[in-house]
Parts: C-alpha cells; sequence; structure tokens
C-alpha cells in the first residue's frame, strides 16, 4: 500500500542540505523547471555561439570563401536572435512562475504553523519575528533561487559551450581552463562561507528590527506614555546603526 504524500509541515527541514530542501520544495514544479533549463540553454546559446560565428564570416572574408557561407552565417545569426525574446518570455513564465508558486505554498504552510503553535510561544517570541519570517525570509529564498538559476545557468551554459568550442577548434588550450575553473571553484566556496555567516548575522538584525517596529506600532496608540515611546524609539534606532555596522 502506497504511502499518503508527505505534507509541507510533515518534512523535516532541520539539519537538511539546502539543496535537497529546495528539491522538495519545488517537486510539484520538477517538468517546469526543467523545461525552464532547457528554453534557458537555447535562449542563451548567442552568448557563446556568435563569436564563433563572427569567426567564420570573417575566415570567409580574408580567405575569399564562397559567398554561399557568408549568408548561411547571416541566416543563422537573425534566427538565433529572432528566436531569443519569445524563449526568454517563455523561460521567464516556466521559472518565475514555479518560485511564485513555490513561495506561496510556504507562507502558506509558515500561517499554518503559527497558528499551531501555542499561546506561550507567541506571548515569548515577537509578532514581528513571525511576520519577518513569512515575508521578508520566503522572499529572500524567492530572490535566491531566481538570482542563482540565472547566473548559475549561464555561467554552466557559456562554460560547456565555451570548453566544446575550445576543445573543436584549438584543443590544446583545454588543459588551461581544466586547470582555471577548478581554481576559480575553489575561490569562490571559500567566500561562499565567509558570505553565509554574515548574511546569517544580517538576517538576525533584520528580525530585531522588525521586533522593535512592531513595538513601536504597539506603543503608538498609546501617546500618553511617552517614556515607553521614547525607550522604543531608542531601540529601534540602536538596532539599525548595528545594521549599518556590519
Amino acid at each position: 500500500m502506497a504511502s499518503p504524500p508527505e505534507k509541507p509541515l510533515d518534512h523535516r527541514y532541520r539539519g537538511e542540505h539546502p539543496i535537497r530542501t529546495l528539491v522538495y520544495l519545488f517537486r510539484a514544479d520538477r517538468r517546469r523547471l526543467a523545461g525552464a533549463v532547457a528554453v534557458f540553454t537555447v535562449k542563451h546559446s548567442p552568448v557563446w555561439l556568435l563569436p564563433l560565428i563572427t569567426a567564420a564570416i570573417i575566415d570567409t572574408v580574408v580567405q575569399h570563401g564562397p559567398i554561399e557561407d557568408l549568408w548561411t552565417s547571416t541566416g543563422i545569426i537573425m534566427f538565433i536572435l529572432v528566436v531569443n525574446y519569445p524563449l526568454h518570455l517563455l523561460y521567464v513564465r516556466l521559472l518565475y512562475g514555479s518560485v511564485r508558486r513555490m513561495g506561496t505554498a510556504l507562507r502558506s504552510a509558515l500561517c499554518t504553523r503559527m497558528q499551531q503553535l501555542s499561546i506561550g510561544y507567541h506571548s515569548r517570541v515577537s509578532a514581528g519575528v513571525l511576520q519577518a519570517k513569512v515575508v521578508r525570509d520566503v522572499e529572500t529564498v524567492e530572490q535566491m533561487v531566481q538570482q542563482t538559476a540565472e547566473t548559475g545557468l549561464g555561467a554552466f551554459t557559456v562554460l560547456t559551450g565555451g570548453l566544446v568550442i575550445i576543445a573543436v577548434r584549438t584543443p590544446e588550450f583545454l588543459p588551461v581552463f581544466l586547470v582555471v575553473v577548478p581554481a576559480a571553484s575553489l575561490l569562490v566556496a571559500r567566500l561562499r562561507a565567509r558570505l553565509r555567516t554574515h548574511n546569517e548575522h544580517f538576517r538576525h538584525e533584520v528580525e530585531t528590527l522588525s521586533s522593535r517596529v512592531s513595538e513601536i506600532n504597539r506603543v503608538l496608540p498609546g501617546t500618553r506614555a511617552p517614556r515607553q515611546g521614547g525607550h522604543a524609539l531608542r531601540r529601534n534606532d540602536g538596532t539599525q546603526v548595528r545594521q549599518l555596522s556590519t
């Protein structure tokens, strides 16, 4: 007997690798994401195809080749430039639609979980912190996926296409790239570890700031208590100063 499908609130996120968490969150849009990757590969191909075609045109002109080769190269350039616009629209629709659906489902799961928490938990945790988790943290996940997909897929397609062209046209330069690319990847990994720590500290500061703003909103109706309002403002200003210093 097949087990019932796992719900978002039943999944164990703590201690899980972020990649596995993203795979789980996008489990309903795997086909759309695969289509987005395929469309992006075709859409981004002019970046590494245009230099190759331009070189072919220059070789034809310098070597006085047949005029048919010029028309063929020009037709290829026009074709890949014309199809770039509709493919970009299709890519945005597939990827960004999947990201929006993931964000909506994640926010809904977080709101459901907050309703299931005890009254004691809500009395200990500020409402501003919970609001920051539902609004800002989910938005950060969406932006991270969008930016990583755009940059990562672009780098991967250019690297793959460039290596294939170099291996076919000038294979003697291939060992140089096989040494430079792993070295650059190692450098990026080392820098990413430091950025992860900094971003985590910044996220905690944003949650604290949201909590301070929530306190200010609570004391705004009570204008008869200026001491409380001034104390909340000073705490809020101190939080913003710490964010600027980081």
